[in-house]
């Protein structure tokens, strides 16, 4: 293991700490945007999302900027999202836990960007196994694929706007799909 391989766990594991810390939440904000950031850079390229707008297609495969990153998205940075929400001091409306959450929308947006259809593959079995039945799941799923739209290439200023106002729906779908059930 060379010496850049440790330091990068050892930051890896800083910001998954931080990242499940219900009790630090504005440490916690910090870890997802420093993980979005990094699954911006070094993801790769943004995939195109256009054939999960229509139908359950698989989009093309990833192709990060460091090999196996996507995997490695998917395996440690994903199941971040679902750890401070599961705790039983979160409450959503605290504007902390919301700028919280917001973070995590941002993180989950990012990670289908740069993996399309094997992070839907991921969320669902996730929101599977957290007991969320196939209609609760295929609505948070619709909200994801719709606010990715800010992510991918624009044409005119007009349509950035309207990507980015997508992805704030999004945004505002999380902090409501997390806060169901919960006293705020």
């Amino acid at each position: 293991m060379t010496a850049n391989q440790a330091t990068f766990e050892s930051l890896i594991s800083a910001l998954e700490h931080y990242a499940r810390d219900s009790s630090d939440l504005a440490n916690a904000r910090l870890a997802f945007s420093v993980l979005t950031q990094l699954t911006a850079i070094w993801g790769g390229p943004n995939l195109d999302l256009s054939p999960l707008q229509t139908a359950d297609t698989p989009t093309a495969a990833p192709s990060p900027s460091i090999q196996g990153f996507d995997t490695f998205v998917l395996n440690r940075f994903s199941p971040l999202a679902w750890a401070i929400p599961a705790s039983p001091n979160f409450r959503p409306r605290d504007p902390q836990a919301r700028a919280v959450v917001i973070e995590i929308a941002g993180l989950q947006l990012e990670i289908l960007r740069k993996t399309g259809s094997t992070y839907i593959d991921t969320i669902r079995s996730q929101l599977s196994g957290m007991g969320l039945g196939e209609e609760g799941t295929a609505e948070y799923l619709s909200a994801l694929i719709k606010g990715s739209a800010s992510g991918e290439t624009t044409q005119t200023v007009e349509q950035g706007k309207k990507g980015e106002a997508k992805e704030k729906g999004f945004r505002g779908f999380l902090v409501g799909f997390m806060g169901r059930g919960r006293e705020g």
